[in-house]
C-alpha cells in the first residue's frame, strides 16, 4: 500500500520497496516524526509479517524510559518459533513477548521493547526471531535509540592543534576544534575558552580567553559543535545558531561576515536534532532525516561537485532519510535507519571506503550488518555494530583502526573479535573505545601521549587504559582524550599545548589526570571584612577540596599596595 498510519495516527508514505537479501519483501515508510519498515518472509510454508523491522526508540532523556512494541503476524500457515533473543551489550534495552511457541495462522503477538539509556549517545540492539525453517530460520530486528540530557562530553577532531587553554567541566558537553573549546551544561549554559580571533567563543569579543567565559546566551541550547574557528548550536525547539569565522559562508546567514555573537540560521525551516562541522562546512540534521549544509565544498563534503561557497543552508537531495551523522576533517558519514552507511567527501586516505582514493561528490553506499552508529577520525571511518565489533576503513598509518597492523584499508573491514565495544571515538591518529564492562582502551599513535598508558609506544591493537571498570563516557579530541567515570568525575590526557587539558600547566599528560572542575576547590567565603582595627587582627578563610583526588596548589599570594 502507498500509505498507512503510524504512531499517534501519524500519516506515513511509502518511499521504497524491494526484495530483501533474507528472501523477504520489505517496504519502507516515512513520516514527519517517525518511520516504519514493514517486512514479510516465508518460513517453512508460513508467511510472517513484522510491522517494524528497524525500531527507532527516539531520543530519551536522562532517567527516563520509553517502551515500544513490534507486532508479529502469521498471515498464512502456522509458524513455529523456537527462540526470541535480545543482543544488547549496553544494557539499555530489555524485552518481553507474548508469542509463545506457535503463532497460529491469522494470529499475532507482540514483542515489547524498553529503552533506558545510561549515558549520552547512540545505542543499538538486535532481536533475533528463530523458527524451525531448515534453510533460513532467522529474522532479525534492529532496535536503536539516543540518550540525551546527560552529563556528557563531546570533543571533535578538526585540525592539527586542539583546545588551547581548556577548562574541562564534568557537568558539560565539550566540543573542541582548532584552538577553542565550547562547554554546554545540562541547564543549557554555554561557555567557551581558548582562541577567539574570529569570535568563535560567542561572547561578543575577539579576545582570547584562558578560562571559560559565558556567552550570556538566552537561547536555551541543547547541543553544540565546534568547527575550525567557528561554532554551531541547537536550542530546545530545534533552531540552529552559528558564530565565528565565516569566510566560506559556513555560518549560513547569507553573508561572509565574521560574527562574535550567536546568529540564527533562519533559512532552515524544520526542527534540527544534530549539528556538526567539517573544516569550513556546517551540517544540520533535521527531524525528517534531511541534511542541511552551508559553507565550502573543497573535497565534495556537501555531496555535490559545485565548488561555489554556499551562503545559505540547502538540503542534500541525493540521500534517503538519515538518523545520525559523523564528520571528519573533510569527509562525512551518514547512517540510515536500516543500518546502511553512506560516505562522501575527501578520500585521499580511503576514508570513503570505495576501494579508491578519489574524492566522492556523490554518497557511496555501504550495506553493512547491524550497524548502530558511525564515527569519524580526521581521515578514518568506523561503523559500530550491535555485537561490540566494528567496521573500519581509511587512514591507518599509526594502527589507529585497531586491526593489529598498519595496512591500508580502503573498504569497510570487520574488526578482530577481541572487545565488546559500546562506544568508539577517534582523533587525529588514534582511537579510544569503551567496553560493556566499563573499561576503556586506546590504539594508534602515542606521539603526544594520547593513548593514556605510561611508557607505551604507538600500537595497532587496543590496550587498556588503567584498571578502572567504572567509565561511562569517552571522547577523543585531536591529540587529547577525555573521559568521565560513573561518579561524574572528568579525566584528561594527551597533548597539553598551551594548557589545553586545563590542568594549570603545559606539560604533556601521559596518563588520565583528574580535572578539578568548577566547585571542586572552594572557599567558605570570598570576602573578608576586618572593620576598624587599632592593633592587629587575624581572620581566616577555609579552603576545601571536594574532589576525589589531591589538587596541587602551585601558589597562594597576596596583592597589597599599602603593605598592611
Amino acid at each position: 500500500t502507498t500509505s498507512l498510519y503510524g504512531d499517534n495516527n501519524e500519516s506515513l508514505q511509502l518511499v521504497s520497496s524491494n526484495t530483501d537479501a533474507d528472501f523477504g519483501v520489505e517496504a519502507i515508510y516515512y513520516g514527519l516524526e517517525s518511520n516504519r519498515t514493514l517486512f514479510a518472509k516465508t518460513f517453512d510454508g508460513a508467511l510472517l509479517s513484522v510491522d517494524n523491522r528497524h525500531l527507532n526508540m527516539g531520543e530519551v532523556a536522562k532517567k527516563s524510559e520509553v517502551t515500544k512494541t513490534i507486532k508479529l503476524s502469521s498471515i498464512m500457515g502456522d509458524l513455529n518459533i523456537t527462540s526470541l533473543t535480545l543482543q544488547d551489550l549496553s544494557g539499555a534495552f530489555s524485552m518481553s513477548d507474548t508469542c509463545g511457541v506457535t503463532l497460529s495462522e491469522n494470529s499475532e503477538c507482540d514483542i515489547t521493547v524498553n529503552f533506558t539509556p545510561k549515558h549520552h549517545g547512540y545505542y543499538g540492539a538486535l532481536i533475533t526471531i528463530t523458527t524451525n525453517d531448515f534453510f533460513n530460520p532467522t529474522l532479525q530486528v534492529l532496535v536503536y535509540g539516543y540518550g540525551r540530557g546527560f552529563k556528557k562530553i563531546s570533543t571533535t577532531s578538526r585540525s592539527s592543534t586542539a583546545g588551547s587553554n581548556t577548562l574541562f567541566l564534568p557537568e558539560s558537553e565539550t566540543s573542541t576544534a582548532g584552538s577553542h573549546t565550547l562547554f554546554l551544561s545540562e541547564s543549557g549554559t554555554l561557555l567557551g575558552t581558548g582562541s577567539n580571533d574570529f569570535g568563535q567563543l560567542g561572547n561578543g569579543t575577539i579576545v582570547d580567553s584562558n578560562i571559560s567565559i559565558e556567552t550570556n546566551s538566552s537561547a536555551n541550547l541543547v547541543d553544540i559543535a565546534a568547527g575550525n574557528k567557528f561554532s554551531l548550536a541547537i536550542n530546545s525547539v530545534g533552531e540552529v545558531y552559528s558564530w565565528g569565522d565565516n569566510v566560506d559562508g559556513q555560518l549560513g546567514i547569507n553573508s561572509t561576515s565574521v560574527e562574535s555573537k550567536l546568529q540564527k540560521m533562519f533559512a532552515i525551516d524544520t526542527p534540527i536534532k544534530q549539528v556538526l562541522a567539517t573544516h569550513s562546512t556546517s551540517f544540520a540534521l533535521d527531524t525528517y532525516g534531511r541534511i542541511w549544509v552551508s559553507g565550502e565544498n573543497a573535497e565534495g563534503e556537501r555531496a555535490d561537485a559545485n565548488v561555489t561557497d554556499l551562503l545559505l543552508p540547502k538540503t542534500i537531495d541525493t540521500l534517503p532519510p538519515i538518523v545520525q551523522l559523523a564528520t571528519g576533517w573533510r569527509h562525512v558519514l551518514g547512517l540510515g535507519d536500516d543500518g546502511t552507511v553512506y560516505a562522501w567527501g575527501e578520500n585521499g586516505s580511503g576514508q570513503i571506503g570505495n576501494a579508491s582514493t578519489v574524492d566522492a561528490t556523490t554518497p557511496v553506499v555501504h550495506k553493512l550488518e547491524n550497524v548502530v552508529s558511525v564515527i569519524t577520525g580526521n581521515d578514518s571511518s568506523f561503523a559500530l555494530r550491535t555485537d561490540g565489533r566494528y567496521y573500519a576503513w581509511g587512514l591507518n598509518d599509526n594502527g589507529q583502526l585497531g586491526m593489529g597492523d598498519t595496512a591500508i584499508y580502503n573498504t569497510p573491514t570487520l574488526s578482530p573479535e577481541t572487545l565488546n565495544i559500546t562506544k568508539l571515538s577517534a582523533g587525529l591518529n588514534y582511537t579510544i573505545a569503551m567496553t560493556n564492562d566499563g573499561k576503556i582502551y586506546s590504539v594508534g599513535s602515542n606521539t603526544n601521549k594520547e593513548l593514556g598508558v605510561l611508557g607505551s609506544p604507538s600500537v595497532s591493537s587496543f590496550i587498556q587504559i588503567g584498571s578502572s571498570t567504572n567509565w561511562r563516557d569517552i571522547d577523543a579530541g585531536n591529540q587529547q582524550a577525555f573521559a568521565i567515570n560513573s561518579n561524574e568525575y572528568s579525566y584528561v590526557w594527551g597533548s597539553n599545548d598551551a594548557g589545553a587539558l586545563g590542568l594549570g600547566e603545559i606539560m604533556t599528560q601521559e596518563v588520565p589526570a583528574y580535572v578539578a572542575s568548577k566547585g571542586a576547590l572552594d572557599l567558605n567565603q570570598s570576602k573578608l571584612f576586618f572593620g576598624r582595627v587599632s592593633n592587629t587582627l587575624t581572620k581566616s578563610v577555609e579552603l576545601t577540596n571536594s574532589s576525589p583526588e589531591m589538587i596541587a596548589v602551585s601558589n597562594i599570594s597576596i596583592r597589597d599596595r599599602k603593605s598592611v
